[in-house]
């Protein structure tokens, strides 16, 4: 006569095989970093950028089809495939869960620019989350990664938030305010030049080339010259001296509570020791 079992080997038995799914469910619902979902070959990401400041992101699903959660965290970096454009990093963490079956989901990203003088991105840039195999240098630093991680959960508004992380990915916070000032003059004064050296070079010239029928490129070239130098003469200096205050008003204002926020103690910091307490 076979021996019964006994009812606590039962009981034992059904406990692991309930532990067992509950394992597994839990499993399949246990938030996965995208960048490790990507890299498992389970999603591809595509994004849509309206503006350095939002994005639209879809991720697609790429294998299994059970039920899918993709966490985005605060922070992580975003390339553009364009030579030039603007590094961006994700300003507030997103979950994204696709449900069984579901093959994609896509939604709103807000994102923070990490190089101020950059082109910004268009909704046509390709965007990704691994940076572009052209030998483009890949800066992080721990201090940008911890401001970043502490604004996800800010009430402060977006622009405040934006100059705090300049502050930092720029390396103004050891600069003083005046050779902050400088620089950043400079860049807006080349950005201002190259974007009216691209204009003259373009419509002007082509405007200038109807208005000369039979002109030779040499003549067309120099007329194009003296309208770029009477346009230009003052101006782009102007244009970028507004441009500075703008910015510098907004370290001193919204960026340093920002960064007060996140424990940076701004009164001993090199750029705020000789800053003007009220406005730029």
């Amino acid at each position: 006569m076979a021996a019964r079992k006994s009812p606590v080997g039962w009981i034992l038995l059904v406990l692991a095989v309930v532990g067992a799914v509950v394992w597994f469910r839990s499993a399949a619902n246990t938030p996965l970093p995208v960048d490790r979902a990507i890299a498992r070959g389970q999603v591809t990401v595509s994004f849509a950028a309206a503006d350095a400041a939002h994005s639209t992101l879809t991720i697609t699903r790429a294998g299994a089809d059970g039920a899918l959660t993709v966490v985005v965290p605060a922070g992580a970096p975003i390339y553009s495939a364009a030579a030039g454009d603007q590094r961006l990093a994700v300003a507030r963490t997103v979950t994204v869960r696709l449900a069984k079956g579901q093959s994609e989901a896509s939604v709103a990203l807000e994102t923070y620019c990490l190089d101020q003088f950059a082109l910004q991105p268009t909704p046509t840039t390709a965007l990704s989350f691994s940076p572009p195999s052209d030998g483009t240098v890949v800066e992080e630093t721990e201090p940008l990664r911890k401001l970043i991680a502490c604004l996800d959960g800010s009430t402060q508004p977006h622009d405040a938030r934006q100059f705090a992380v300049w502050m930092v990915s720029q390396n103004y916070l050891d600069l003083s305010y005046a050779q902050a000032r400088g620089r950043i003059r400079e860049a807006y004064r080349q950005v201002l030049e190259d974007q009216a050296r691209a204009a003259l070079n373009g419509a002007v010239r082509d405007q200038v080339a109807a208005a000369l029928p039979g002109a030779s490129s040499t003549d067309i070239d120099a007329a194009v010259t003296r309208i770029g130098g009477q346009r230009l003469a003052g101006k782009l200096d102007a244009r970028a001296e507004r441009m500075t205050a703008a910015d510098l008003k907004g370290f001193l204002g919204g960026g340093a509570q920002a960064l007060e926020s996140c424990g940076y103690q701004t009164q001993v910091l090199e750029f705020f020791k000789d800053a003007p307490k009220a406005s730029a």
